[in-house]
């Protein structure tokens, strides 16, 4: 069966459009260390399992491509070219933990573990 789904989210002043998307099954295993650097960075943490991930084919926020979007309270999704990559992952994982999709410079220092 092939799925293809169409998503175009305006999400607070971003606008998300997004391709293919399905639940992220499953989670990469590195993920979780991951997640613990970055609490270890930021100086906070959130509860990992809470964590609701999921992949696209394609994701444009504002026109621009991106590897990967954070959605509040709980939702990352990855572009499927960027699962594995740990800068992109890290970064949302960061948004996640601030509970901001804001790029203060913490954020940004952490993502680059």
């Amino acid at each position: 069966m092939t799925r293809l789904l169409f998503v175009l989210v305006l999400v607070g002043c971003n606008l998300v459009e997004a391709e293919d998307v399905r639940p992220l099954e499953p989670v990469p295993e590195e993920y979780a260390g991951w997640h613990a650097e970055v609490e270890a960075c930021l100086g906070r943490s959130r509860p990992f399992h809470r964590i609701n991930f999921y992949v696209a084919a394609t994701l444009v926020l504002d026109g621009v491509d991106v590897g990967g979007f954070y959605r509040a309270p709980r939702r990352i999704t990855m572009r499927e070219d960027h699962v594995y990559y740990p800068s992109s992952v890290k970064e949302e994982l960061a948004h996640y933990v601030l509970r901001s999709g804001a790029h203060p410079p913490e954020l940004l220092r952490c993502k680059a573990l």
